[in-house]
């Protein structure tokens, strides 16, 4: 073959295979460049772990009672507790349901001589928040969220007090006495609320996760507030976990009943996505 037509075959040989290549290059560039698109319909569900300090104060019958509590005492006091989340969503729109139950109880006692008393307590509390959700911003690495909605909240105290006078002396037996008085009181309420979530991607995997809402005005609590934030792993078979710290606060009078108190702790999820 002459030298020349081979240097001319060889040209144009590279030249197709540099366009080839570059257009194979341009379009993993595009591919990549575009988001994914959303699904149509999806549900999360999540089931939460949360352990809490509580920081405020009490107020029954005009007596205002220190409500500080470190996390081992609540863990200590915990007969039961529930936490979980169901979202469920159609293109930018989703309503999520968020649940918090929890169960405590514990007893003091003390003597003075003949006297000497027991007060055993349990209290129950819950919150349920349901909001509604649109995406704000759809990004590749980046998802904002708006939503409104409410929160009900629920407190109840049962005490049972126990007061003894046991003499020993057989002349002052008579006097013995045994007296159990309860308490209970219980107070439920709505809250309207407002509020945002933002979930950053820093990887395929690797997700920063931010959400908080605002509300009471005045309708039920004085002010309510809720802050979360996190960094999560997602697995590639619709599972994901979550570990971050979480607070609630509440500011609620009515009558002789009284709570000013934030909730604060280290938050651990797991959620599935389908």
């Amino acid at each position: 073959m002459n030298p020349l037509h081979l240097l001319l075959s060889v040209a144009v040989l590279g030249q197709m295979a540099a366009t080839a290549w570059s257009e194979t290059r341009v379009k993993e560039t595009i591919r990549l460049e575009v988001p994914p698109a959303p699904k149509e319909w999806w549900v999360t569900l999540a089931a939460d772990s949360w352990v809490t300090a509580v920081d405020g104060t009490l107020g029954i019958r005009g007596f205002d009672v220190s409500a500080d509590m470190g996390m081992d005492e609540v863990l200590k006091n915990l007969e039961f507790a529930y936490m979980g989340f169901v979202e469920a969503g159609y293109r930018r729109w989703s309503l999520g349901v968020d649940g918090i139950y929890a169960r405590l109880s514990d007893s003091q006692s003390f003597r003075r001589g003949p006297l000497s008393a027991e007060a055993k307590l349990k209290q129950e509390q819950a919150f349920i928040t349901v909001r509604a959700q649109y995406r704000l911003v759809q990004a590749q690495r980046w998802t904002l969220d708006g939503f409104a909605g409410f929160r009900w909240n629920y407190l109840s105290f049962k005490t049972d007090l126990t007061t003894r006078l046991d003499f020993q002396h057989p002349l002052l037996e008579r006097f013995n006495r045994t007296r159990t008085r309860n308490f209970n009181l219980s107070e439920d309420w709505f809250d309207p609320i407002v509020g945002m979530r933002s979930v950053i991607r820093l990887t395929d995997h690797w997700f920063v996760q931010t959400a908080g809402d605002i509300g009471g005005f005045g309708v039920g609590s004085r002010l309510t507030w809720q802050a979360l934030g996190g960094i999560g792993y997602e697995f590639s078979n619709g599972f994901s976990t979550l570990v971050g710290y979480r607070a609630l606060a509440i500011d609620y009078s009515k009558g002789n009943f009284r709570v000013d108190t934030v909730s604060h702790g280290p938050l651990v999820a797991i959620a599935y996505t389908f």
